[in-house]
C-alpha cells in the first residue's frame, strides 16, 4: 500500500491488539455457533452463551486497563464527535481514523450493550424465576435479532470505510495492522 500521492510505503500500526482481535473472533465463531444451534442443541446453545458472557467480561475489563486503542476511553471520546463525522459522512469529506471512528466506535458499544443484554436473557431463562417466562423469552429474541441488524450494519460499515479509505479493514481485525494516516 502506497500513500496517495507518492511512492513511499505508508506508515502503519498496530492500531488493534491481540486481545480485542481475539474477543472480536472468538465472539463471531461463538455467537454464530449459539444462533445456529438455538434450535436442537440446547446444552451446546447454553454454554456457548455462558462463553459469551466470559468473553464479554473479559473485554470489559481490557477495555479499562488495556492498550490505548482498545480502552473505553478512546472509544468514548471518538464517540463525541459523532455529530460532526456524521454530517462529514453526509458531504464525503470524512477524515480518517487509525483506530474507531466514530460511527464505528459508537457501533462497538451498542454491540457491546446488545450482547450483554442476550447474554444476560439467555441466562435468566434458566433460572427458576424466568424459566418458560413469555417476556424474557421474547426479549432473548429481539435482542438476538436487533444483534443480526447489527451485524449487517456492522458489515457494511466496514465494507464502506474500507473502499474510502481504501484498506483492508477486515484485514486489520487479523493482523492488527492499519495505516497510520
Amino acid at each position: 500500500m502506497h500513500a496517495s500521492g507518492n511512492n513511499a510505503p505508508a506508515q502503519r500500526i498496530k492500531a488493534i491488539d491481540l486481545p480485542v482481535r481475539l474477543f472480536h473472533w472468538l465472539t463471531v465463531l461463538a455467537f454464530v455457533l449459539a444462533y445456529v444451534l438455538a434450535d436442537h442443541y440446547r446444552v451446546a446453545h447454553q454454554w456457548l452463551g455462558y462463553a459469551l458472557g466470559i468473553l464479554l467480561g473479559l473485554r470489559l475489563v481490557w477495555g479499562m486497563i488495556g492498550s490505548y486503542y482498545a480502552r473505553f476511553t478512546t472509544i468514548g471520546a471518538s464517540m463525541l464527535h459523532l455529530p460532526s463525522y456524521l454530517a462529514r459522512l453526509w458531504r464525503r469529506e470524512e477524515t480518517y481514523s487509525p483506530v474507531y471512528n466514530p460511527l464505528g466506535a459508537s457501533m462497538v458499544v451498542l454491540m457491546l450493550l446488545n450482547l450483554a443484554a442476550i447474554v444476560l436473557s439467555g441466562h435468566l431463562l434458566t433460572t427458576d424465576r424466568y424459566w418458560g417466562d413469555d417476556a424474557m423469552s421474547g426479549l432473548h429474541e429481539l435482542t438476538t435479532q436487533i444483534m443480526l441488524v447489527l451485524i449487517a450494519l456492522h458489515l457494511l460499515g466496514v465494507l464502506h470505510a474500507s473502499l474510502r479509505q481504501r484498506q483492508n479493514l477486515a484485514k486489520a481485525m487479523i493482523d492488527g495492522y492499519k495505516r497510520a494516516s
